[in-house]
C-alpha cells in the first residue's frame, strides 16, 4: 500500500527562512530595557542569518550539517552538494560551501538514510521504525513536493536504496527475502522479485538498471548477486571468499567494476575488525584488487570510474585519511587528510574535487590533484569543545587548532596550529594552560607531553603510565598539572620541575571526571563504584573531606563558581524508560545539597558559573542552552537555535554574554542580559 502527501503551499520567502534557520530559532525570558537593533536581523561576518539573541558567530558555518553525516552527494550540474544524517538534509552552494536550505524531520516524518539527485529533485529516502517512505525534494525552491510513505511487509533497517539517478527507490522486505522496486518520482511499484540470499546491503548501477545485493544472514552468506532492474533476473553471482561480513556496495560509474566492503577473517571472529574494499570485474566475475582500508562508509568512484577513495586509519592518534587508489593497478595515487573518522565522501561531476564527511558534521573539499584542502571547506575542521574567554574581549576555542577569536566580531585573531585535539578528552587531546604559554596532551603510552603553544616544540615529558586517562587539568595560577592514573588515581604534578608531587587515590571506585576550583584549594572528582558519589578533596591537606551522593550515572561535567564555595553537577539521570539531563548545585562548606533540578529533556553536557556566581548556564544534548538562577534553581532563560549537541559554554568576564558552542555554529555568543523570566521548561 502507497500514501502521498504533498506538503502544503508555504509563502517562499517565510519558508526560505524558515530552512535556512533550521527551524525556528530564539531566545526565550523577559529581557528588559530598549534594544537600538532588532537583533534577529544580525548576520555573521560571511553574511549568514544568526538567531536572535546571538551577537556573533565565532568560525563559519560553511559546510557543517551539524552532526554525523550518513550520506553525501553531488548535483549532476555540480552546483549542489547534499547531506543527510541525524533527522535532517542539509543543500549547500558548491561554489561558496554556503547553506541553501535545511529540511529538519522530527518525530516520525523521517529519518534519511539514503539520496540522490534526479529529474523530479533530491530524492530523500529513510526510515522510521517499520516504514519506508521518501520525500521528492525542489533543490532551487526550497520546497518538499511529495512525500511518499510504504506500508505493508518491514523492510530492513538498511534496506531502502535511492539509485543515483535518482529514478528508483528499492526496498527489501524482511523474513521473505523479495525487492521491491518504486519509481521515485509517483511511488508507482515497478517490480517485485524475489532473491537467492537474505540480502541487507543494497546498491544501484549509476544509471539504475542493475542492483547489487550482499547475503548478510547467520550462517554469513558469501554472495554476492547482481540483478536486473527491469526483470529481476540475476545477471553475476560474486563469491566473496573469506570475507563475509558486508558493510556497503558501490558500483562504478561505467557499471563495469563493483567495490565491496567487509571484515577480512570468517564471520566476526579472527580478525573482524580489520576491513578491506574488494574490486570486482563485472565482465568476468574476478577480483581485482584487496584494498586495506577501514571504511564503513561507501567508498567513492571517480566520475570517469579509473580511481576509488577510501579511508585509511592512521595510528597511533586514530585520526583518518582518505586514499585514492587506481582501480587498474590497486595502487594509491593521492593521499588526503581528512583528521576524523569519516562517514561518507563524493566526487564532484568533473573529477576535480573529493568532497568528505567527518563525524562530527563536518564536510571537506580537497583538490584531487594536489591534495589541498579548499577554503571553504568547514573552519574549524572539527567541533569546539573548549571555551573560555581570554581578556575582557577575546575568545579562545579548542577544536582541531586552539584559536582565538575576537568576541565582538568573531574575527580570527590567532590560531595555534597542531594542536592535536581529538575529540573532547580523547589521546592525544590537548589543553591550553590559563597563561596561554604552554600545550599539555597525552600519547597512547600514558606519556604527559608538555609544549610550547606558540611553536608546538617539546618542552618536556612527564612518566605516568600505560593506563594514565583522558582527562588533563591545568590549575588557575598555571603551576601545577593534574592526571587520572590507572582509572583510580588523581595525579598532581609540578609543571616548572616536571615532577609528580602528590598522588590521591580513590579507594572506593573508579575516577570518571574530576574538576579543580579557581582558587586552587579543592579538587571534586566523580566515582564510579557501587554507588555514584562525589568526593570532595582538600588539596592543602591531600585528603578526602566530602563524600556526596548522586543520581548521575554518567561522568558528569563540573563547575565551581569563582569564590570556590559552590559546586555544579551535570549530567544525565535514568528516570524510569527515559534519560533525563539533571542539575545538582552543593555548598562545599555545610556539604548540603542547595537544588537538584531537570535541566534538560536529555544528557546536560556542559555547565559554567557567571563570574558574579549568581547565574548557572547549562548546555545539552536537546540542542539548548539554558540559563539558571543558583539561589532559586529558576530557570532564567533558553536559548534555541543551535542545531547539534552543546559541547562547551563560558561567560565573559563582564557576565553579560555567554559562548556556546556545537558541531553546527560552531560557537554562537549569546547576550544574555535582561533575562528574568525562565521560558519553557524541559
Amino acid at each position: 500500500m502507497l500514501t502521498l502527501r504533498t506538503t502544503a503551499t508555504r509563502t517562499a520567502g517565510a519558508l526560505a527562512l524558515l530552512l535556512t534557520l533550521g527551524g525556528l530559532a530564539c531566545s526565550e525570558g523577559g529581557a528588559s530595557g530598549k534594544a537600538a537593533t532588532p537583533l534577529a536581523a544580525r548576520k555573521d561576518g560571511n553574511g549568514q542569518p544568526l538567531p536572535p539573541g546571538v551577537l556573533a558567530r565565532m568560525g563559519s558555518n560553511r559546510l557543517r550539517h551539524g552532526g554525523p553525516v550518513n550520506a553525501l552527494v553531488c548535483s549532476p550540474d555540480g552546483k549542489y552538494l547534499a547531506s543527510a544524517g541525524t533527522g535532517k538534509v542539509c543543500i549547500w552552494d558548491a561554489a561558496t560551501g554556503n547553506l541553501k536550505h535545511r529540511f529538519d524531520f522530527k518525530g516520525d516524518q523521517l529519518r534519511p538514510v539514503s539520496l540522490a539527485f534526479g529529474p523530479a529533485g533530491l530524492i530523500v529516502g529513510g526510515r522510521d521504525g517499520d516504514l519506508s517512505h521518501w520525500v521528492v525534494v525542489d533543490v532551487k525552491h526550497g520546497k518538499i513536493l511529495r512525500h511518499i510513505e510504504l506500508t505493508g511487509p518491514p523492510v530492513f533497517p538498511v534496506g531502502l536504496v535511492v539509485s543515483p539517478d535518482g529514478k528508483l527507490v528499492a526496498v527489501q522486505e524482511q523474513g521473505c527475502g523479495f525487492i521491491r522496486l518504486y519509481d521515485a518520482a509517483t511511488g508507482k511499484q515497478t517490480l517485485r522479485f524475489k532473491l537467492e540470499v537474505q540480502g541487507v546491503f543494497l546498491a544501484f548501477a549509476l544509471d539504475g538498471r542493475q542492483i547489487a545485493t550482499a547475503g548478510a544472514g547467520f550462517p554469513l552468506d558469501t554472495r554476492i548477486h547482481i540483478h536486473d532492474t527491469t526483470t529481476g533476473k540475476r545477471l553475476h553471482e560474486l563469491k566473496k571468499g573469506a570475507s563475509p561480513l558486508m558493510t556497503a556496495l558501490v558500483f562504478s560509474p561505467d557499471g563495469n567494476t563493483l567495490a565491496s566492503v567487509s571484515a577480512n577473517g570468517v564471520g566476526m571472529g579472527e580478525g573482524g575488525s580489520v576491513k578491506s574494499v574488494t574490486l570486482w570485474d563485472l565482465r568476468t566475475g574476478k577480483e581485482l584488487h584487496r584494498l586495506h582500508a577501514e571504511p564503513w562508509h561507501s567508498p567513492a568512484f571517480s566520475p570517469d570510474g579509473k580511481a576509488i577513495a577510501t579511508a585509511v586509519i592512521i595510528a597511533p592518534d586514530y585520526k583518518t585519511e582518505m586514499k585514492l587508489w587506481d582501480v587498474t593497478t590497486g595502487k594509491v595515487l593521492g593521499r588526503y587528510g581528512s583528521g576524523f573518522g569519516v562517514t561518507a565522501a563524493a566526487f564532484t561531476p568533473n573529477g576535480k574535487t573529493l568532497a568528505v564527511a567527518a563525524d562530527e558534521g563536518t564536510i571537506h573539499l580537497w583538490h584531487r590533484a594536489t591534495g589541498q584542502r579548499l577554503a571553504i571547506s568547514a573552519n574549524p575542521v572539527s567541533s569546539v569543545v573548549q571555551l573560555r574567554f581570554v581578556g575582557d574581549n577575546q575568545l579562545l576555542g579548542g577544536a582541531d587548532d586552539l584559536i582565538i577569536w575576537n568576541a565582538t566580531t568573531g574575527r580570527e585573531v590567532r590560531r595555534l596550529p597542531n594542536a592535536n585535539l581529538f575529540g573532547r578528552n580523547a589521546i592525544g587531546g590537548a589543553i591550553l594552560s590559563p597563561d596561554g604559554t604552554l600545550l599539555a596532551s597525552h600519547d597512547d603510552k600514558g606519556k604527559i607531553l608538555l609544549r610550547k603553544a606558540s611553536t608546538g616544540k617539546l618542552v618536556r615529558t612527564l612518566e605516568g603510565s600505560e593506563d594514565t586517562l583522558w582527562h588533563l587539568c591545568f590549575s588557575s595560577d598555571n603551576r601545577s598539572l593534574y592526571s587520572i592514573d590507572n582509572h583510580t588515581t588523581i595525579q598532581i604534578w609540578e609543571v616548572a620541575a616536571g615532577r609528580r608531587v602528590r598522588s590521591l587515590r580513590e579507594e572506593s571506585g573508579r575516577v570518571g571526571g574530576f574538576a579543580v576550583s579557581p582558587d586552587g584549594r579543592w579538587l571534586a572528582s566523580y566515582v564510579v563504584g557501587c554507588d555514584f558519589t562525589l568526593s570532595l578533596w582538600d588539596l592543602v591537606k591531600g585528603q578526602a573531606v566530602r563524600r556526596f551522593p548522586t543520581r548521575l550515572i554518567y561522568p558528569p561535567c563540573f563547575a565551581f563558581s569563582k569564590d570556590g564555595k559552590r559546586l555544579a553537577v551535570a549530567g544525565v539521570l535514568e528516570s524510569g524508560d527515559t534519560w533525563e539531563g539533571r542539575v545538582e548545585i552543593w555548598d562545599l562548606t555545610t556539604g548540603r545539597q542547595l537544588h537538584a533540578f531537570r535541566a534538560h529533556h536529555e544528557r546536560v553536557d556542559c555547565v559554567a558559573f557567571s563570574p558574579d556566581g549568581r547565574m548557572l548556564a547549562t548546555g545539552g544534548d536537546d540542542r539548548t542552552v539554558r540559563l539558571w538562577e543558583v539561589a532559586s534553581g529558576q530557570q532564567r532563560g533558553v536559548f534555541k537555535g543551535h542545531e547539534d549537541i552543546i559541547h562547551a559554554v563560558a561567560f565573559a568576564p563582564d557576565g553579560r554574554r555567554l559562548a556556546a558552542s556545537s558541531s553546527d555554529a560552531p560557537v554562537f555568543v549569546w547576550d544574555v542580559t535582561g533575562h528574568s523570566s525562565g521560558g519553557e521548561r524541559p
